[in-house]
């Protein structure tokens, strides 16, 4: 009997974690996930972001996707930035975030761009 309680007390605390994280992943009701600051499709739980020289490095193209918890991609936006580090430079850089996320990752912030031979520029 007691063997009986104890799966029913763990089954119930198991049952609770999951219902408490499954709603820390999604946006309040009635409000649409954002991925850094674009409208995502209800149902994305996770955010990415990928940055990178296009082929000419002369822009910057920019990916963000709304991910599912599976992580596929269920709607991406696509943007390009005139490019402002050396032409000489390759600039890569990818960032993963939660939904609804503020924060630096969210506004736009480049990490150190790395140079085309594999070695950083030092600041």
């Amino acid at each position: 009997m007691k063997t009986v309680v104890v799966v029913l007390y763990l089954t119930l605390f198991f049952i609770y974690c999951m219902c408490i994280s499954s709603s820390l992943a999604y946006p309040k009701y009635g409000e649409s996930p954002t991925c850094y600051g674009q409208v995502c499709p209800e149902g994305t739980t996770s955010c990415k972001k990928n940055i990178r020289s296009s082929l000419n490095r002369r822009n910057l193209e920019i990916r963000i996707n709304c991910l599912d918890d599976f992580d596929g991609s269920m709607k991406e936006y696509y943007f390009e930035e005139v490019n402002n580090m050396d032409p000489n430079v390759h600039y890569e850089s990818s960032s993963y975030s939660g939904t609804n996320e503020d924060g630096v990752k969210n506004k736009a912030s480049y990490n150190r761009p790395y140079n085309y031979n594999g070695l950083e520029d030092l600041y």
